[in-house]
């Protein structure tokens, strides 16, 4: 869009000053009809340029929210696998320890 701006300043400009170089009525007013259109384009692409900046700043703040949601479950899940290692092992060192005890029961 910046590109475009800088086009239709730069014609503008050229258009005037050939316009100047030709001591033409018809072309300097020619050229002031183009400058208020490129004025009005430009207006409309600043216009455009900040409707989208504003969408763009909305997006990333949903985008935030989005992300601190879907991290605030990865840590859920993350316990949750976190508490089931931990009952496994548990459940391990249970089975070891009763193991171990019908073997001590046994020998004596």
């Amino acid at each position: 869009m910046e590109v475009r701006k800088e086009e239709l300043l730069s014609k503008a400009d050229t258009e005037h000053d050939a316009a100047l170089a030709a001591k033409d009525a018809f072309l300097l007013s020619q050229a002031g009809l183009f400058a208020e259109m490129a004025s009005a384009e430009i207006k409309d692409i600043d216009e455009a340029t900040t409707d989208a900046e504003a969408i763009l700043v909305e997006r990333r703040e949903e985008l935030t929210e989005i992300y601190a949601e879907q991290r605030r479950y990865e840590i859920l899940l993350e316990r949750k696998a976190e508490e089931a290692r931990k009952l496994r092992a548990k459940k391990q060192q249970d089975a070891l320890d009763e193991v171990a005890a019908t073997m001590f029961a046994n020998q004596s």
